[in-house]
């Protein structure tokens, strides 16, 4: 396996355009840390709104991140790695609190039915959102072999039950 030690020239458009929106990032980075809140503000900011539409599988992404000839989804490893090693250059709180799907996007990409994802993928794309992915328990930490957390069918079939506890 070769290693890679250059970016290709599609990478780092995508690095350069992530860099500049690290800047604007930046700048913000003090005042959303004296005001927590305030990440509402910071929603209408280009990078923010591009985060939490990225990370959304082709098929449901007709409005994907492009630079000039080149189309980005963000869902390769080496996509998320280039954009977020730039965000993380900005204000790494910002970046990691970004709204979009970025861990249960994956999930649901993975294991929700179609319509199930149209939901979802449909939500953040109207909008930022945040989305959740819960993995640590109180006392299996982030074991995924050990998880207590159980998903039941209800006796008439009609529902799910999802029981245990997370934490973080």
């Amino acid at each position: 396996m070769k290693a890679v030690l250059e970016l290709d020239a599609r990478l780092r458009l995508l690095q350069e355009q992530a860099h500049e929106w690290a800047v604007d990032m930046r700048s913000l980075a003090l005042e959303l840390d004296a005001d927590p809140d305030g990440v509402r503000i910071h929603l209408d900011l280009p990078a923010m709104h591009r985060v939490a539409a990225l990370q959304i599988p082709p098929e449901h992404n007709p409005n994907p991140l492009r630079i000039g000839p080149h189309t980005y989804f963000l869902t390769s490893a080496l996509e998320r790695v280039v954009f977020f090693e730039e965000g993380a250059w900005g204000d790494l709180g910002m970046m990691l609190a970004s709204p979009g799907a970025p861990m249960a996007g994956f999930l649901v990409s993975a294991l929700g039915t179609p319509e199930q994802q149209e939901k979802f993928f449909g939500r953040i794309q109207r909008g930022p959102t945040w989305t959740f992915f819960g993995l640590t328990e109180p006392t299996g930490g982030s074991d995924a072999t050990g998880l207590r957390t159980t998903l039941t069918e209800t006796a008439d079939g009609d529902m799910l039950r999802l029981d245990g506890a997370k934490r973080y």
